[in-house]
């Protein structure tokens, strides 16, 4: 079975994910009121977040354990 299977690693993203969801939502809410590079970066933070969410559910790998190994 691989690692993003596993149930520990599914709640784990599902709960991260969530997170990164309404941070992305939160960056869009302070971008309208203030304006900025919030309307580039909050929609990539939300989508990303709903990535985690829906690979948790399907028992997929999401986007961004995809991008590799990091330094």
């Amino acid at each position: 079975m691989p690692y993003y299977a596993s149930r520990a690693y599914r709640i784990g993203s599902g709960v991260f994910g969530a997170f990164l969801f309404a941070v992305g939502i939160a960056v869009l809410y302070f971008a309208f009121l203030d304006g900025g590079y919030g309307w580039i970066v909050g929609p990539a933070v939300a989508v990303l977040g709903l990535n985690f969410v829906w690979s948790a559910i399907l028992g997929t790998e999401p986007w961004f354990s995809r991008i590799g190994p990091l330094p």
